[in-house]
């Protein structure tokens, strides 16, 4: 849809993945010193998916976390500037009773398009496109997510290529999220 033009330039981006995940003091998920916390759970997924649309490196220009008595982010809202001017909001949030939302929105000149559920659609979703007034409705037809992942593993195996997220992508994606981290004040132990 991007790719066709029919959104006109790219305007803005909303990531969101957030489930609840209650607090645990002896869940990886829950302690900072063992990558835990929402944006390494959940949100680096939607910062993926900002990055990947534009093709750029984000500058972050905010970030607010909820942390639990741990020091590991429970929420994460970040606001980021890439070089072409396309904004972004990437959320992520384990807070408990958190609704399970993975969605995706794409704002451009000539329309918008909204993703519910980009994490596992084959177990249901929705693309909604509005182009100038008019409104569309369609889902993709598709294996489940981890079959992809591992077809791209495989194929790559045999082929000896590498896959779309290793190497320079692996490193923007924790780039940003150390940048993300930074903008919220909170430190990261690195080892």
């Amino acid at each position: 849809m991007v790719a066709s033009g029919r959104l006109g330039e790219l305007v803005s981006l909303r990531g969101e993945f957030s489930g609840s995940n209650p607090f645990d003091p002896t869940s990886l998920r829950h302690i900072p010193a063992l990558g835990g916390g929402s944006l390494m759970d959940l949100g680096c997924y939607p910062l993926h998916w900002v990055r990947a649309l534009t093709g750029e490196e984000p500058l972050v220009t905010s970030a607010v976390a909820t942390l639990n008595p741990l020091g590991a982010d429970m929420s994460m809202d970040a606001a980021l500037l890439f070089p072409s001017g396309v904004t972004a909001r990437v959320s992520s949030s384990m807070i408990a009773g958190t609704l399970l939302n993975a969605s995706f929105d794409i704002v451009g000149t000539e329309g918008s398009v909204h993703v519910d559920n980009m994490v596992f659609p084959s177990r249901g979703h929705s693309i909604r496109e509005v182009n100038r007034g008019i409104e569309s409705w369609l889902t993709v037809r598709g294996n489940e997510t981890y079959d992809h992942q591992l077809d791209a593993v495989v194929r790559g195996l045999a082929s000896g290529e590498p896959l779309l997220t290793e190497g320079d992508d692996s490193l923007g994606n924790m780039t940003a999220i150390d940048a993300i981290y930074a903008a919220a004040g909170i430190e990261r132990a690195v080892d």
